[in-house]
């Protein structure tokens, strides 16, 4: 189940989820939606176990976006979990490439696109 999106500016769209709870991120995060991008994070974080982030249909994610991630990840309550659902492939290579599983309170969730 959706919310109405809470940002699209014709490039990234950022629309709430209620179950389970989250974001699903569409579009490009690029170096003009990186603050955008952190409120939202730290938004649907905020007092949250475990927080989904729909990837299915994000196509471009820079370098600066994936800090923005990374920072989310490191800045939540120890016990709170941000989930990568439908990571695509290409930000899946960058992320391994990366570390992204020693990030603190970040992990790969699962994939409902097979």
């Amino acid at each position: 189940m959706r919310a109405n999106a809470g940002f699209d500016d014709g490039c990234l769209k950022i629309v709430g989820m209620f179950a389970p709870h989250g974001l699903r991120i569409e579009g490009e995060a690029d170096v003009v939606r990186h603050d955008v991008l952190a409120a939202h994070l730290r938004a649907a974080c905020a007092g949250r176990a475990e927080v989904h982030l729909d990837l299915a249909d994000l196509a471009f994610m820079d370098f600066k976006a994936l800090n923005v991630l990374g920072d989310q990840a490191r800045a939540v309550s120890p016990g709170t979990t941000i989930v990568l659902d439908n990571l695509p492939r290409h930000l899946e290579l960058v992320l391994d490439e990366l570390g992204w599983h020693r990030f603190p309170g970040l992990t790969r969730g699962h994939d409902s696109r097979s």
